[in-house]
C-alpha cells in the first residue's frame, strides 16, 4: 500500500524522477521508502559510495571460484557519525521529493528540525546513544504503520526514547581525558 502518491502520477514516475537526483538508490528501495517499508538501520543504501562498498564485500571467493552473497541489512554499529548525517541528507531529501506537493514544504522542515534536534542530542550524549535513539525512533514510526510524512512527529524529541537510549552515555563536561597509562576506574 502506497502512504503518500502524489496526486496524478504513479509510483513508477515518481520513482524515476528521484531516481534521476539520487542515481545511486535502487528503486525497491524507493519503494519500500514509499510504502514505509524501509528499515532504518539500511540507510547506507542510499548513498552510491557505501553501497559500492558493501557490493565488494558480498562477493567471496572459495577456492577460486566468487560467491555473491545476499544482500543484507545493516547494523547500528556500522554507522560512523560523518557517513551516517550524509545517508540521512539524502534519505530527508528523498522522502521530501516522494511526498505530495502539498506536503513538501511542512515535511522539509520537519525533517530540518529533526536532524536539529539530533545535533542537540549530541552535544550532551555520545554518538553511540544518540544513534540508538535515532534508529528506535524511526523504527516505532515504521512499526506504526502511519503515513511516513506526518511531520509534527518529527519536530519533537521522544523524551522516553531519549531517557532509555541517551541517559546511559552522557557526556562528561569537564572530566580529565585519561591520559596514556593512566588507570580506568
Amino acid at each position: 500500500m502506497t502512504l503518500f502518491p502524489r496526486e496524478s502520477e504513479s509510483v513508477s514516475t515518481i520513482a524515476a524522477s528521484v531516481e534521476v537526483l539520487f542515481p545511486g538508490v535502487e528503486r525497491s528501495t524507493l519503494l519500500q521508502i514509499i510504502e514505509n517499508r524501509f528499515k532504518p538501520t539500511n540507510i547506507y543504501w542510499l548513498l552510491a559510495s557505501e553501497k559500492k562498498g558493501a557490493e565488494m564485500q558480498r562477493t567471496i571467493s572459495v577456492g577460486g571460484i566468487e560467491f555473491e552473497q545476499a544482500e543484507r541489512d545493516g547494523r547500528e554499529s556500522e554507522y560512523q557519525i560523518s557517513s551516517f548525517f550524509k545517508a540521512w541528507a539524502a534519505y530527508s531529501g528523498i522522502l521530501v521529493q516522494l511526498a505530495p506537493s502539498h506536503l513538501q514544504g511542512s515535511l522539509a522542515t520537519a525533517l530540518s528540525l529533526y536532524t536539529m534536534n539530533v545535533y542537540d542530542l549530541l552535544e550532551k550524549y555520545a554518538w553511540e546513544g544518540v544513534k540508538a535513539y535515532h534508529f528506535q525512533f524511526h523504527r516505532k514510526r515504521v512499526v506504526s504503520g502511519e503515513s511516513i510524512c506526518h511531520a509534527s512527529e518529527l519536530q519533537l524529541l521522544d523524551s522516553e526514547l531519549v531517557a532509555s537510549k541517551c541517559f546511559a552515555h552522557r557526556l562528561r563536561y569537564g572530566a580529565p581525558f585519561p591520559r596514556s597509562g593512566d588507570k580506568i576506574t
